[in-house]
């Protein structure tokens, strides 16, 4: 657990993970964690307001990390396809995730392991007014760590 607190997850955020099932794909080098990746299975928080709920066979990339120093090295792809085999291998067969369309590198990352993409979300939040549309979703509201709009993936 230390080392994952180390590389950017707070211990918090990692007990209660491990207590609601979230799953960590790691690589390691010299017995230091150069990579990780972070699968859900049930639900994800995106943001303090938002949740995403996921259907039986799903399961949800929601987070990867890579040591600065093995940036462009090509292991995010590779911890990904590892992930990916091994949840295939249950009863988890569709694969999902979220990434930010200004982020380069996971765009870049993703699409080295054959993840296309299949729909985006926009939102825009002010002075505590959210909208957001998504598909066919389209929502009004003030929504926060207590009340979190609900967004179900498709089937």
């Amino acid at each position: 657990i230390g080392e994952l607190v180390i590389s950017g997850i707070e211990r918090a955020a990692l007990v209660d993970g491990f207590a609601r099932g979230v799953k960590y794909a790691v690589c390691e080098r010299d017995n230091r964690i150069i990579c990780y990746a972070v699968y859900e299975t049930d639900t994800h928080d995106q943001e303090s307001w938002l949740r995403f709920r996921f259907g039986t066979h799903d399961f949800f990339g929601a987070r990867i990390w890579v040591a600065p120093e093995y940036r462009g090295q090509g292991i995010a792809p590779q911890v990904i396809r590892f992930a990916r085999a091994h949840f295939l291998k249950t009863d988890r067969s569709r694969s999902l995730g979220i990434i930010n369309g200004l982020n380069k590198s996971s765009r870049r990352a993703c699409a080295k392991t054959g993840i296309a993409e299949t729909g985006r979300i926009l939102y825009l939040r002010l002075l505590g007014i959210t909208y957001l549309h998504y598909g066919q979703i389209n929502r009004i509201g003030f929504w926060n760590a207590q009340h979190r709009l609900e967004i179900p993936f498709p089937q």
